[in-house]
């Protein structure tokens, strides 16, 4: 349902859903907030979707991974701040070498982007 609400554009609905999920001891994961990261990056608000990404670095259920790293890339390149994205996308790309992975072009594509 969270990730429902945030694809649609409904970020109330969406942290509603968060705050319940919270309040019933069911832990969020990294799904759950690369989606809240998607929605407020698609609706302007960059500073929350690096606010929802600190969150996830913080949280015990979810795990900064390539998808989280890709999708911080292109907030900060949405937002106009492409140190913060290139360092993003290095930071993608050095997690996809752990696993054995070329670099992620959807970190590129952010930075084309901007």
């Amino acid at each position: 349902p969270c990730r429902a609400h945030a694809c649609s554009g409904d970020l109330e609905g969406a942290l509603a859903v968060l705050a319940s999920m919270r309040m019933d001891g069911v832990a969020p994961d990294g799904t759950v907030f690369t989606s809240l990261m998607k929605g407020f990056r698609q609706a302007g608000q960059h500073a929350r979707a690096v606010e929802t990404f600190e969150q996830l670095a913080a949280s015990r259920s979810g795990c900064v991974d390539v998808v989280a790293l890709n999708c911080l890339t292109a907030v900060h390149a949405s937002a106009g701040s492409m140190a913060a994205a290139e360092a993003a996308a290095a930071r993608a790309a050095e997690a996809a070498a752990k696993l054995g992975h070329a670099p992620p072009p959807e970190a590129t594509y952010a930075l084309i982007q901007g």
